[in-house]
């Protein structure tokens, strides 16, 4: 039996020196970090322009296979492939592949914006993963969030949806036009489909609102005895 011939990426793979080979392995390495800080998805386009700009470009799938062994061996990171747009751009980003118990990534350090993105991902999840953008917004009004106008924590709000989140894979808007009206829905994103685990939304959607209604309780427990008190106090009056 004849043995299959090698792939252009295996021969420009073997062509290069073992040094040559780990150097360039470590820069896809460092540059995916870097790009991580800000949450971006990466061309595979910019991954070569940047880092192999020379006859080493045709073993990119051999390279990036070695740096996505060292991603997840080193810093628990696993490299997704997404195709984005229409013209279904080949990018990356990297997800935490190490269990946290809580089912998300250590969001502590941004948690108001994540806390607020956590609420909408919940509300698209309980409407079928297909929420119009009207509804969002008048979920978010019943959360005191107006869309004309700044918050005092989350600041531009409408910036952060349709920009953000957008540009870093957490939710997709889709743009949709019917008798000439353009309208738009949202979806969860690809980062969120791997980064949140649904189960653990859920749970901590409920531990926040057991929080809420254990706070109404100690409320109307102040409320209630002085309305009473105030009740009893008119009715001797009259």
């Amino acid at each position: 039996m004849q043995s299959a011939k090698p792939t252009q990426a295996q021969k420009a793979f073997d062509e290069m020196r073992d040094d040559s080979v780990e150097k360039k392995v470590g820069e896809i390495v460092r540059y995916l970090l870097c790009a991580d800080k800000k949450k971006l998805p990466v061309k595979r386009k910019d991954i070569i322009d940047a880092v192999l700009k020379d006859s080493s470009s045709r073993a990119f799938p051999l390279l990036l296979s070695r740096a996505e062994g060292q991603l997840q061996e080193i810093f628990g990171l696993k490299v997704v492939e997404v195709e984005l747009g229409k013209s279904k751009i080949k990018s990356y980003f990297l997800v935490n592949c190490i269990p946290e118990a809580s089912g998300f990534l250590d969001w502590r350090a941004n948690f108001p914006k994540m806390g607020l993105l956590f609420f909408i991902l919940a509300h698209i999840m309980m409407n079928q993963n297909n929420l119009s953008e009207n509804d969002l917004w008048t979920y978010l009004q019943q959360l005191g969030i107006e869309k004309s106008k700044k918050h005092a924590t989350f600041n531009d709000v409408t910036k952060l949806i349709t920009q953000e989140w957008v540009q870093q894979l957490y939710l997709e808007r889709e743009k949709k036009t019917h008798n000439n009206t353009t309208t738009y829905e949202y979806h969860w994103g690809e980062r969120a489909k791997h980064e949140i685990d649904k189960e653990a939304l859920i749970t901590f959607l409920a531990k926040v609102l057991i929080k809420v209604l254990a706070w109404l309780q100690l409320l109307l427990a102040d409320i209630v005895p002085v309305a009473w008190q105030h009740s009893r106090s008119m009715a001797q009056t009259i």
